[in-house]
């Protein structure tokens, strides 16, 4: 009885975490989507927080091609843009709060975007092409992914429940190695 107990417990733990391998796969999609240069897919796998702080990096950084979609655009997302903005300017926070939906569903954004994955893509090519997930923690909001990179070292990427699945949310930095003595 006791073989049978243990190995019921034993194949339960072995057993993986539904939520790991959704992010694993999800990543996965999101990865084999830059390495295509599948910008708008790459775009629709971000979630509205990291999709609303590039934004806000670009238009802080007073980049040239986001102050001209900046200034191109009118009416009411353009209001929104602006009030948006100024809020997140005046309330620094570790995130700039999400973009209003007349700027986040405006196509020149998605355009805005697309511009800007086409300039890198050589390089994202060049660096998510070596990396391989390694650990996947989820958490109560979705989970985090390590990877190792093409230099050894270990790379976080969080990733959060979000409409239809999970998105990526924020890359977390580089943990490097210290060589063994």
């Amino acid at each position: 009885m006791r073989k049978c107990v243990a190995a019921v417990v034993l194949a339960a733990s072995c057993a993986g975490n539904p939520l790991q391998d959704q992010a694993r796969e999800a990543f996965e999609q999101w990865r084999q989507a830059l390495l295509a240069g599948d910008a708008e897919r790459t775009f629709d796998m971000m979630s509205s927080g990291l999709k609303s702080q590039w934004l806000f990096d670009r238009l802080s950084a007073e980049d040239p091609e986001a102050m001209e979609f900046r200034r191109a655009l009118a009416g009411t997302p353009r209001t929104d843009l602006d009030l948006w903005l100024e809020f997140n300017r005046k309330n620094p926070a570790p995130r700039a709060e999400v973009l209003p939906a007349t700027v986040a569903g405006h196509a020149s954004f998605r355009e805005l975007y697309r511009r800007y994955f086409m300039q890198s893509l050589a390089r994202v090519r060049q660096e998510f092409s070596t990396i391989r997930v390694s650990e996947v923690y989820p958490d109560g909001t979705g989970a985090t992914v390590s990877v190792r990179n093409s230099q050894g070292n270990t790379e976080f990427y969080e990733l959060v429940a979000e409409g239809d699945g999970l998105k990526i949310n924020h890359y977390r930095g580089t943990v490097r190695h210290l060589p063994r003595q």
